[in-house]
Formats: C-alpha cells, structure tokens, sequence
C-alpha cells in the first residue's frame, strides 16, 4: 500500500510538472510572439537589410556650396588630407559634398526689397565649383544633392519679423553662413513660417525639386544619383519627386521626420528605416548614423569607434561631418589634424576598411553584389540576431522576457 501511495504521489507530481512546463512554454511562446507580431515589419526589414563582408567608411559631409569664398581654402586643405589616405586596395577616403545650389544674396536683397538669390554658378562663386570639380577628379570628393537652398526663402524672410536672430542674420552683408540660422528655419522641405511647420503642397514640392535637379543639371550635365535632406526633415512626396527625376538614393538618418515641433525640433516620425530599403519613386535608402564633428569636441578615436560598432552589425559606416568644422564662425584649426589623427586611428585599429563613395555603395547594394554582401544563411541569421537586440524597444522588450538569451544564442553562430 505504502508502495502504490508513493507512486501515486509521483504521477500526480509529474503531471503537474508537465503541466507546468506547458503552461511555461505557452506562456512565453504568448510573451515572445504577440510582441513579436508588433515588430513583425522592423523585423522583416532588418531580416532583408544586407550585411557587409567588411568595414566600409565613407565620410559625408554637408552645407557645402553657394556661400561664402572662405570655403574654397577649406576644400584645398581636405582634398590634400584626404588624398594621404588610402585604404589596402590603394583607394583614397572619399568625402562626400552634400551640395547647396543658391544661397540668399543679403546685400541685393536689402537694396531690392524682395528675396535675390545667388546661384552656385554665378561666376562670383566660380572659385568654389572649380576645387569642387578638383576633388572630384580626384576620387576624393564625391558630390551629392544637399538641396537648392538651406531654408524655404518665405518662410527666412517671414521669420526674420518674429525672430531676432534670423533679423539680424539677414542684416549681415555678403554670403552667409546657413549654420547659424536657427535649426528649423533650415528645413526647406517644410513651411516654417510658424511652428509646428505646415506641410508643402504636392506642386510646391515638385517645382522645388523641378528646380534643383535644373540647376544641377546645368553646373555638373546629370542628376545627382543621391539626395541628403537639409536637417533631416522630409516627406515621401520628395522622395517621389527626386525618384522620378532619377534620383538613386537617399540618405536618412535611419528615420523620416516630416515636420518640426512646437519646439522646433524634427518631428513625426513616420518611418522606421534600414539600409537598402525602397522610398517612394523607388529611391534606395541608406542610413547614415555616425557622427563625427571635431569643432564639437569630438576625439580622434570616434571614427574607429563607430566603424567598427557598424562593422560588427554587418552595417556601412556613414559618418556625418559638417561645414562647420573647417570654415566659418565656429570652426577650429584643431579639426583638421583631429580628422587628420581619426583616419591615422582608423587604419591601425581597422586595417581591413573600405573606402568608397555613398553613390557607388548605393549601387553595390542594389545590385546584390556577392563580393561585398554576405548572402550565407548562418551569417544573415547570427547578424539578424545582433541587429534586433540593438533595437531600442524590441530589445529591451527581449530582454525583459528572457527572448535575448535564445538571440544570444543565434548570434555565436557566426
């Protein structure tokens, strides 16, 4: 009797053990899998992102164009930096030049009483195009469209009767420097007359574009194969507009803000964005999320850093590096040798890099080229992994219900 109770009190026990254990696996399989279904699009998108073999660095570096002359003695001192650097194919570090076409004429302005711009090919700015077209040739320089202006010229010179800043900006005589407007008067993608912006109508953003891809046209006889939004602010009836007049590719900063707040700072985010996706008018996106700016403080060991936080996802380093650094009110003579040491810094720490262009990584891309991109299931897999446990609230959603632990384990595939 003793016997049989004892067996019996073990039945009962290893039945409820085995109900626990389904109750367990049912109730993280409910915890892993509704969330999951949440994140299913991200998911997918970080799934079908493509994953380097190896590092790749390009710097990108805007608000270079129609302005001020001191440009060109900045242009002619990077392109003689750049061109000391190579990477183990002998290919020179490639800045790209995100290009403004017009800038706002200050001193014809005040005289006309009315918006006078002044182009990029104006021969008053002859001097800068030609060091442009120098470093171009040279395979150091790659130039992208930035935009035709820094601003929407309504909105400046509406904003200067509100805004003592932009007033006494526009009171300053000869080209000037955009940097020191303040941030949301240089969105011109969006109407920042009075904030929260407004939105442009679809034939105000499409003569826009119209007239940008015209002046390009006639500085350089193409379209520029890859578009950076000014500050990051835009919709997707602009990338339509750039897709249908040939544009390639777009570089975001893994997100599109349409607008600016009440506070002026971007605002409603309505994409989530990974290398490689498509925009409307089916523009390529690349993300460009390494940031780089010694006038701002930033060491030398930054750009290794953030090369190789990119290399381990399998990703392209894009690193975002502005006019400001080189020329105008807040630049430093120290951001030359700090560049100068950060790509000194580079080579010995990743000696394996890629330089190349945002243009022609853009088409290694689109193209699926083999002999850049892992195609291997185990390493798509084991970098997936990494990637989705990067994600802000996917990860920490991962982790609070033991999901990065089984992730973890996917990741030391590879």
């Amino acid at each position: 009797m003793e016997r049989i109770a004892t067996d019996s009190i073990w039945a009962v026990a290893a039945a409820l053990n085995e109900h626990w254990l389904i109750g367990l696996v049912l109730a993280l399989g409910g915890m892993w899998t509704l969330p999951a279904l949440h994140f299913r699009r991200l998911l997918a998108a970080v799934w079908r992102e493509p994953v380097f073999r190896m590092p790749v660095m390009i710097l990108e570096s805007d608000d270079w164009g129609a302005g001020p002359l001191e440009q060109v003695a900045a242009l002619v001192r990077l392109h003689e930096l750049l061109a000391g650097t190579r990477d183990s194919r002998g290919e020179p570090v490639v800045m790209t030049v995100g290009l403004i076409l017009e800038t706002i004429d200050r001193d014809a302005t005040r005289g006309a009483g009315q918006y006078v711009a002044l182009a990029l090919s104006a021969s008053e700015q002859a001097q800068i195009v030609r060091v442009l077209r120098d470093g171009e040739r040279a395979g150091v320089f790659a130039l992208q469209l930035h935009g035709l202006t820094h601003y929407r010229p309504d909105s400046l010179l509406a904003c200067a009767r509100n805004d003592a800043s932009v007033a006494a900006w526009l009171d300053g005589t000869g080209p000037g420097w955009t940097e020191m407007l303040p941030p949301a008067t240089q969105s011109c993608w969006t109407n920042t007359t009075v904030l929260p912006s407004l939105p442009l109508s679809k034939p105000a953003v499409e003569a826009h574009v119209a007239a940008e891809i015209a002046a390009w046209r006639s500085l350089f006889g193409a379209v520029p194969a890859v578009a950076v939004p000014t500050t990051f602010v835009w919709t997707p009836a602009v990338e339509r507009a750039w897709g249908v007049a040939g544009v390639r590719a777009v570089v975001t900063p893994g997100r599109r803000y349409e607008a600016r707040g009440a506070d002026g700072a971007p605002a409603r985010v309505t994409a989530q964005i990974v290398n490689g996706e498509r925009g409307e008018g089916g523009v390529l996106f690349l993300v460009r999320d390494v940031y780089f700016e010694p006038a701002l403080g930033h060491s030398s060991t930054r750009l290794a850093d953030g090369v190789l936080a990119r290399a381990a996802l399998g990703r392209p380093a894009l690193v975002e590096m502005h006019r400001f650094n080189f020329c105008g009110p807040r630049a430093t003579s120290a951001a030359y040798d700090t560049l100068r040491a950060a790509l000194a810094d580079l080579l010995a720490r990743v000696p394996d890099v890629r330089f190349l262009s945002t243009a022609a990584l853009a088409e290694l891309v689109a193209r699926h080229d083999e002999t850049w991109l892992d195609c291997s299931l185990i390493k798509r897999l084991a970098v997936w992994a990494r990637r989705v446990r990067e994600l802000h609230d996917f990860g920490r959603w991962a982790r609070m219900t033991g999901l990065a632990l089984p992730l973890r384990v996917l990741q030391a595939l590879a």
